[in-house]
């Protein structure tokens, strides 16, 4: 242990250390956090849990941990971090809003060019800066190590927080008379691009990671000739839900490097949504 009053960090995705009261640690399974605890001349005085450089669990809120690593740089914080001082910190420092796909004018969300009377079913949301013209190509370029890295370092990759959003009531999609597009569920969800199986680590990693946020929206089984299409029972009728996850672009060769994402999306009804979005990093 570190002397009488000393202090430092133990990471539970390294060596499964957390604790379990202020006053006692264990080894053990647990939460993905950081801890930092206070030692005394015979073992830790008081041991919290924080979260390092991730999200917090709410979608929308990604690196509230970000500040810890200053702090611990610094050593500008005299007190131990609690989860709650770095939702607080996060939120007097930014504003983060609810994530739908609601919004009239040009928008967040990317309906991926499917058919304009179904194009509502499912919807991209990338947290990263859009245009009109991005909307419409279904398009974004992100720079390594800009804001919408959330890796925060230009290190050669792009980590890039990807949204679906399904039964959207977006004010944008409306069909050849004007009449608004309604989704009334969603039965099936399949992934097209990327797949779990096939192609380069990064790809299988990000469709495993977009499936599983995916399954979060109801009850469902995963079946087809890649185990990429999600079969909800019931099918999923809550209007205006979003799911988040993070994508790794990795940039090959130092040459900006490009991902699909493509989904066809069907109700109980017959009606049928195909997306496609393109992310770009560039070095």
């Amino acid at each position: 242990y570190p002397t009488d009053g000393g202090r430092f960090t133990v990471d539970v995705a390294n060596f499964g250390l957390r604790p379990t009261t202020e006053s006692d640690l264990a080894f053990g399974s647990g939460p993905n956090r950081r801890s930092v605890v206070e030692m005394g001349p015979t073992g830790p005085v008081r041991a919290k849990n924080v979260i390092p450089g991730g999200e917090d669990g709410v979608v929308g809120h990604p690196h509230y941990g970000d500040q810890i690593n200053d702090w611990l740089a610094d050593q500008t914080h005299d007190t131990l971090l609690a989860t709650a001082d770095v939702v607080n910190d996060a939120q007097t420092r930014a504003n983060f809003p609810t994530l739908r796909c609601t919004d009239s004018g040009v928008g967040r969300c990317i309906p991926g060019k499917g058919n304009r009377t179904t194009e509502c079913t499912s919807e991209f949301f990338v947290n990263a800066p859009v245009d009109a013209l991005a909307i419409r190509m279904a398009t974004l370029t992100i720079a390594d190590g800009s804001s919408a890295d959330f890796d925060g370092a230009a290190n050669g990759s792009c980590v890039v927080q990807l949204m679906v959003c399904i039964n959207n009531n977006d004010p944008r999609l409306t069909d050849a008379g004007g009449a608004q597009c309604q989704s009334p569920d969603v039965a099936t969800y399949q992934l097209k691009r990327p797949l779990p199986d096939v192609g380069r680590a990064e790809d299988k990693v990000n469709a495993a990671a977009i499936l599983a946020t995916l399954s979060s929206l109801g009850s469902s089984s995963a079946d087809g000739s890649h185990t990429s299409t999600l079969t909800f029972t019931p099918a999923v009728t809550a209007q205006d839900s979003c799911v988040d996850t993070y994508v790794v672009i990795p940039i090959h060769n130092g040459h900006p490097t490009r991902k699909f994402f493509k989904s066809i999306v069907t109700q109980t009804n017959g009606g049928r949504d195909a997306d496609s979005l393109r992310i770009i990093c560039t070095p």
